[in-house]
């Protein structure tokens, strides 16, 4: 599993912005997520297979570098990446 890259291409909705249009960092997060979980699914270990195991994700830590917020309406290309995993740990890079 590591090492496989997932990418999607999301609108940034207007709801998802402050008042100058810039979005949030809890709605990039949310939009992170959103892609990491679609990647779990593709990768098989999604919500129904972790459900069946009484297993779940836990984020524990996020580590942004922020070069500039997006803009409502702008297409984002996220791109998230397994870089390891252990038994109780996965560690994902996102662009």
């Amino acid at each position: 599993m590591s090492g496989l890259i997932y990418e999607k291409n999301i609108s940034v909705k207007r709801y998802e912005c402050d008042a100058m249009g810039d979005i949030s960092i809890s709605a990039l997060l949310n939009i992170m997520l959103y892609v990491s979980e679609e990647q779990n699914y593709k990768l098989g270990v999604g919500n129904v297979f972790l459900l069946a195991k009484d297993l779940s994700w836990i984020v524990l830590q996020n580590i942004l570098t922020i070069e500039r917020l997006p803009k409502a309406n702008e297409v984002l290309t996220i791109t998230s990446q397994v870089i390891s995993f252990n038994k109780r740990f996965a560690y994902r890079e996102f662009k």
